[in-house]
């Protein structure tokens, strides 16, 4: 069951000022107490736009009353709606199903936003495709999945190919995953990604990839707070080598005087028969002192044996420097506990304030936590 709410009609917004939008609103009020499920089609007769501007028609649930006709009372946010930018091509069908639970009416808005010198201008006609009965009631995607996960098992599945993303677009929408708050002393939820296993072939492998862009591709951050928690990168298998490229650690710290000492916490073995090499570069700029700086290479072997982390003499231990930091600070690797410590030693007659980098470059062997 159809009904034509727009014949073909052309809107263009080009004289809008760069980074100005407007709405029109072509159908103020129209009644669909009638159907049970909607469907909102927009057929895309013609299509001038240019740049990354874009004209989103949207159907916004309306609900007009006897003790004030003058006005159409209308929800705040869209039931349905779709976009049209420059790489919607003419005689595209352009569909959105209504949310269930939608209200007796409906108005239409068609808004487009102009960037730049752009031409944003579109032929459309709007049709709405629906059954008659009853909808179901309105229920959001956090409402499905609380309420269909009765057996806190898989709730949404895809198929290979499909994705779950962020909206395309000229605003492109963020895709945030992350686990729930706390309340009271509760810890927070957290979240795993991981690959999928296979009894007799290879297991599924995790890749994150940045976005392209024509001005700048995007970054990738891993993050902790401010006021703890670390960034690992590990295996947890016995014996296996690993190329690493990452920055583990950036900031600023000072070193006492006359064999003052800092420790940077890298890794850690907590199982007896476990080994762990390390290659580490790592560079110390004096805060506000252009030529002095210390910089360096190690490579060193560690083994875990009767409770205890130790150490082979180191196979690398490169260090250059300029100034009164590359005079007077070295550096080591050194085991304490469990804990493999990069230490920055001063034995010079001055603090040193200092902005350390440390990366890790290669770690091969049993990396237990």
């Amino acid at each position: 069951m159809s009904r034509t709410l727009l014949r073909k009609r052309a809107f263009d917004f080009s004289s809008l000022t760069a980074g100005q939008s407007a709405t029109e609103v072509p159908i103020a009020c129209c009644d669909i107490s009638c159907f049970g499920d909607v469907v909102m089609v927009v057929r895309l007769h013609s299509n001038a736009i240019t740049g990354t501007s874009a004209i989103v028609v949207a159907a916004y649930d309306a609900a007009p009353s006897e003790d004030d006709p003058a006005q159409t009372f209308v929800s705040p946010s869209a039931a349905a709606q779709v976009s049209i930018d420059a790489s919607s091509a003419a005689g595209a069908l352009l569909v959105a199903g209504l949310d269930a639970g939608f209200g007796d009416a409906l108005q239409i808005h068609v808004t487009g936003t102009r960037q730049g010198s752009d031409t944003v201008r579109a032929e459309i006609s709007i049709e709405l495709v629906g059954r008659p009965g009853v909808a179901a009631p309105r229920r959001s995607l956090a409402d499905t999945l609380v309420v269909g996960n009765t057996t806190q098992g898989t709730d949404v599945v895809v198929t290979s190919g499909d994705e779950v993303r962020g909206d395309d677009g000229s605003a492109a929408g963020a895709l945030s995953l992350r686990g729930g708050d706390g309340t009271a002393a509760s810890n927070g939820g957290a979240v795993a990604v991981r690959g999928g296993s296979s009894a007799a072939g290879a297991g599924g492998g995790i890749s994150l990839t940045t976005g392209t862009g024509a001005t700048d591709d995007g970054d990738l951050d891993l993050l902790t707070p401010s006021s703890g928690g670390a960034v690992r990168l590990r295996t947890q298998s016995t014996f296996v080598g690993t190329t690493l490229d990452a920055l583990t650690y950036a900031a600023t710290l000072t070193v006492a005087l006359g064999g003052g000492t800092q420790d940077i916490a890298l890794a850690s073995l907590a199982t007896d028969g476990h080994n762990l090499k390390l290659d580490v570069a790592v560079t110390a700029h004096e805060v506000g002192v252009a030529a002095s700086l210390k910089s360096g290479l190690i490579a060193q072997t560690f083994y875990r044996a009767t409770g205890t982390v130790l150490s082979l003499t180191a196979h690398v231990t490169n260090q250059q420097g300029v100034g009164g930091v590359g005079t007077d600070l070295s550096f080591a690797l050194v085991a304490s506990g469990s804990t493999i410590n990069l230490r920055i030693v001063n034995a010079g007659a001055s603090n040193r304030t200092v902005y350390v980098t440390v990366r890790w470059l290669r770690q091969e062997g049993g990396f237990a936590s």
